[in-house]
């Protein structure tokens, strides 16, 4: 008695789970079908990540697969890096300083960008979820100096003390190409 009631929950619980992912998937692709292809402007198309290929049909993943090869031909991209949480646009041939010092990096070494939340071009956008897969791109930048600004003063007071205190502060700066 005991066994076979557990085997009519296991049954009910696993019916619930394909009922709950059949919504899912119905949902998902809706949501891709009407959503994710075309801005609201209508001219530019956008191009999500495509971890959700498996959720498609053939006509779609058709359409997705054609508008990445038409994205990977144009000339010029930028894309939005994120380097300790804070996010950058960059083009080729950029020159971006970091308001900090990275760590275990000296001038000349060559690190990899892989934490990219939008590449983008003039037509097409790729947006990532909060990051686009590394084996879509490579983001490489050569690390040229890492400097520090000049000494800079605070006067830090309170009122109704007499108390003046002087902070003085350099700020270290990574510059990467």
């Amino acid at each position: 008695m005991n066994l076979q009631n557990t085997l009519d929950l296991i049954k009910k619980q696993s019916f619930m789970l394909s009922l709950k992912y059949n919504f899912f998937k119905e949902k998902l692709h809706f949501k891709i079908q009407n959503k994710h292809f075309y801005s609201s402007y209508k001219t530019r198309p956008i191009f999500i990540f495509p971890r959700f290929f498996f959720f498609t049909t053939q006509l779609t993943s058709f359409r997705v697969i054609s508008t990445f090869e038409k994205f990977r031909l144009q000339s010029s991209y930028y894309a939005i890096i994120h380097i300790y949480g804070r996010p950058f646009i960059v083009t080729e041939g950029d020159i971006v300083t970091l308001p900090q010092k990275l760590r275990d990096v000296t001038p000349g070494d060559i690190i990899r960008l892989n934490c990219v939340s939008k590449l983008g071009s003039r037509d097409y956008t790729l947006k990532g979820q909060p990051y686009i897969d590394e084996k879509l791109f490579t983001c490489r930048a050569r690390v040229l100096e890492l400097t520090k600004a000049p000494m800079s003063y605070f006067i830090k007071k309170k009122r109704r003390h007499r108390r003046i205190k002087i902070v003085k502060n350099k700020q270290d700066y990574t510059i990467l190409r």
